[in-house]
């Protein structure tokens, strides 16, 4: 897993215990302190600038995440073209921690554009129509069954979860 992380991440809270985690850690830190985030089981790697700068540039420099079966995140579009070669984890509700905004939305601003405008654009580059939206393919619930969209069952179970998760956002976001 990568986080992107300054010198006042939370991220430390859900990742304390080495025993029961089966997963690695690399901190891509924007922060100021030396020190900081150089725990056992945590790999920090620095850089300076904003979030998806500073993960881009993560991703292209180093080679680490290339021997990893699996990695978070990663845009699925940039993977290769089998319908479950990518995994979204849902599992833990997470908790903007400052207001949403900040600098890349003032620079957004700045330029007479919208995250709207962005987002549009970055499809574009990318040959994705503006129209796509996400297909679910697979899913697996707190259980442990997995949920199949190729099967009337699985697709149902698959509908309400996402129903679920789409209220639940809008009522967050309200």
């Amino acid at each position: 897993m990568v986080v992107r992380a300054g010198d006042t991440s939370l991220h430390p809270n859900w990742t304390r215990d080495l025993v029961t985690r089966d997963w690695d850690l690399v901190v891509s830190y924007f922060g100021n302190d030396l020190e900081r985030f150089r725990a056992p089981g945590e790999a920090r790697i620095d850089d300076k600038g904003q979030k998806w700068s500073g993960l881009h540039a993560l991703l292209t420099r180093e080679d680490f995440w290339r021997g990893y079966d699996y990695i978070w995140p990663l845009w699925p579009r940039m993977l290769p073209p089998t319908p479950r070669s990518c995994a979204i984890i849902d599992a833990l509700p997470m908790t903007h921690t400052r207001p949403v905004g900040g600098p890349n939305y003032d620079k957004l601003r700045e330029a007479g554009l919208t995250a709207a405008d962005e987002a549009d654009a970055l499809m574009m580059k990318y040959g994705i129509p503006l129209d796509s939206r996400a297909m679910v393919y697979l899913g697996v619930d707190r259980e442990g069954r997995i949920l199949d969209a190729a099967d009337s069952a699985g697709k149902e179970a698959l509908r309400r979860l996402l129903a679920t998760d789409r209220a639940a956002f809008v009522q967050a976001v309200a």
